[in-house]
């Protein structure tokens, strides 16, 4: 059932991805940046704070930011899985794989590789204090208008 927290945790953990998506992106390759980056990091941000946060913002505030940094580590990983794997469907269209089980477990050594892009401190500290942000704002919207 829609509520009015997890309509704002939706639309804060969109704007989250957004942002971090802007400061991933200056690590990508220069010839790889897929058509649809930030349209597709803002629709699983927008999923994860639906489904994540959403429905968990009618709890105390110290609750609400734990789920605000669950919600973000969600996020995280869920791009992380899908532009790794968007990236291995791509190699793999330019035949760069002997077969399709090196296409598959070459997804984990790609994101293995994007990990070590997003360990810089200010995708880390956004991460963080961003979620940490979007959590208590979802709540608190969360307890005031359900």
């Amino acid at each position: 059932m829609p509520t009015a927290g997890k309509l704002a945790g939706a639309i804060f953990f969109a704007i989250l991805a957004f942002i971090l998506a802007g400061i991933y992106r200056f690590e990508l390759e220069r010839d790889y940046m897929p058509g649809s980056y930030y349209g597709m990091s803002m629709l699983i941000g927008l999923l994860c704070g639906w489904l994540v946060m959403g429905p968990r913002t009618a709890e105390r505030r110290i609750e609400t930011a734990n789920s605000g940094l669950l919600t973000t580590v969600v996020m995280v990983v869920a791009c992380l899985i899908y532009f790794s794997t968007l990236d291995m469907l791509r190699r793999a269209t330019n035949q760069m794989y002997s077969g399709p089980l090196e296409a598959v477990t070459n997804v984990f050594q790609i994101a293995a590789d994007n990990v070590t892009r997003m360990a810089s401190l200010e995708f880390v500290g956004t991460a963080l204090v961003g979620g940490i942000i979007c959590g208590l704002l979802a709540g608190q919207a969360g307890r005031r208008w359900t």
